[in-house]
């Protein structure tokens, strides 16, 4: 299936995302996807990112498992928190593992002059 952002509605501190799915046989459905937006902040996901992490969701999901109405879970989200912090962990690995280790004799101007025979 291929889903579309639609838009969304809020209700309190449910904000449902609409997505239009169009199935190879060319039928158009409607999913919501609902997200508690306390859950959002408790776990640093912006509001920016709720749409694509919901679609996320809905692409993973199988199709059989697959109702019109679907909750954007707390585990879900603990998920997506605990895969952002791995990558950031990882990247600040292989920024530290980048440096060489400088050689002093070639700082400040050593490095411009011509080698003394």
């Amino acid at each position: 299936m291929h889903f579309t952002f639609t838009g969304f509605h809020q209700t309190n501190n449910i904000r449902q995302f609409q997505f239009e799915a169009l199935a190879p046989d060319r039928t158009r459905s409607t999913f919501l996807v609902h997200a508690d937006l306390t859950l959002l902040r408790k776990y640093h996901i912006s509001l920016q990112d709720a749409p694509l992490l919901c679609l996320q969701l809905l692409e993973t999901t199988d199709e059989a498992a697959l109702s019109l109405s679907v909750m954007f879970s707390e585990e879900d989200m603990r998920k997506h928190d605990a895969g952002r912090i791995a990558t950031r962990e990882a990247a600040l690995l292989k920024k530290k593992q980048a440096r060489t280790a400088i050689d002093p004799q070639r700082l400040g101007p050593a490095w411009r002059s011509k080698p003394q025979p």
